[in-house]
């Protein structure tokens, strides 16, 4: 929590609330109110079908613990550069590549780097996430690249 707020251990000990357990997930430590244990325990795997393009200022990836998000060092970096970083695809609950838009005449390519294949559904998806893209920057089509 110290790391999260930008403050030293000791300031967090002096308001850290009651109530709260220690909990681990996939190896990596936090903590939870006792009551929600139960939730985290029983809570369902996010659907991959639910795909979105994540630009790379959004807020779910300005996250400090990155190796959360992107356990992979290598991909870490593809994702998260000092300068011109590009966006994230998301697909349910994971990081599934980086994406780049162009605008190219009166439409947009949208150029995606998938770090595995991605399934027939997700690829689908990326088709109507491209086409919002277009239409956000004032294109009237989009173009779906896959790399």
């Amino acid at each position: 929590m110290a790391a999260f707020l930008g403050t030293r251990p000791t300031a967090i000990r002096t308001v850290w609330p009651e109530g709260l357990v220690e909990v681990s997930v996939d190896g990596a430590s936090g903590w939870l109110p006792e009551s929600e244990g139960d939730a985290l325990r029983g809570a369902p795997r996010a659907d991959t079908g639910t795909v979105r393009l994540l630009p790379p200022g959004d807020p779910f990836l300005q996250a400090r613990d990155r190796s959360l998000l992107l356990p992979e060092k290598d991909r870490q970096k593809e994702l998260w550069r000092a300068i011109g970083g590009p966006g994230a695809v998301l697909a349910g609950s994971e990081i599934v590549g980086t994406w780049r838009a162009r605008a190219s005449g009166r439409r947009v390519e949208v150029t995606v780097t998938a770090f595995d294949a991605l399934s027939a559904a997700v690829r689908r998806a990326l088709e109507t996430e491209a086409q919002t893209v277009a239409e956000v920057r004032g294109a009237k089509e989009a173009l779906l690249l896959i790399e």
